[in-house]
């Protein structure tokens, strides 16, 4: 008897912390969820400077009234070198919720480190100093281009010099200058 009892003690004991454990690994698994995503819609969009696809540009979309979701995700592309990119929030090229924003750009020499300079020199960096706004709808965007002309270009060092004229790349000096 005494072994029978010890048993059902010992099922009613392990359900009790089964229903605990399956209690728990719902509220687990309710936060960790994606809950707290936005609905998302693909978008797309090419970045010119000077005339030339800005390859290796980071496009972020600023939402203009609140943040896209709970966590202040930041949807953002990496420009490709035809100009291209692709917008992400959550993964590589899932979109962007809907809504307006400005949308910034950095376009650094290496962006695998945080001291490489903006190529930009920080001018499109913030939502005060967009590059441009737009408005994503609920269906697929094709985001207008963005076309900027007659920019000063910063060169690797990170500081402006004379030799660094508009529309000059770092491959080819500027018309009139000796080499050095």
């Amino acid at each position: 008897m005494t072994r029978i009892l010890l048993s059902v003690h010992e099922s009613v004991s392990s359900t009790r912390q089964l229903g605990r454990f399956a209690i728990l690994l719902a509220f687990f698994l309710h936060g960790c969820g994606k809950s707290w995503h936005a609905e998302t819609f693909p978008s797309h969009g090419q970045v010119f400077v000077n005339g030339n696809p800005a390859e290796g540009a980071i496009v972020m979309f600023h939402h203009k009234t609140s943040d896209v979701d709970s966590r202040g995700t930041i949807p953002w592309g990496l420009v490709d070198s035809n100009g291209s990119y692709d917008v992400g929030t959550y993964d590589k090229h899932d979109g962007i919720p809907a809504g307006e924003y400005a949308v910034c750009l950095v376009w650094a020499y290496d962006n695998n480190s945080a001291g490489s300079p903006d190529r930009l020199g920080g001018k499109y960096f913030t939502p005060t100093t967009p590059a441009a706004n737009v408005v994503i709808n609920e269906t697929s965007n094709e985001i207008p281009a963005i076309r900027l002309e007659g920019v000063r270009i910063v060169p690797p060092s990170g500081q402006p010099t004379e030799e660094v004229k508009e529309g000059h790349s770092f491959d080819t000096p500027p018309k009139n200058s000796r080499a050095r």
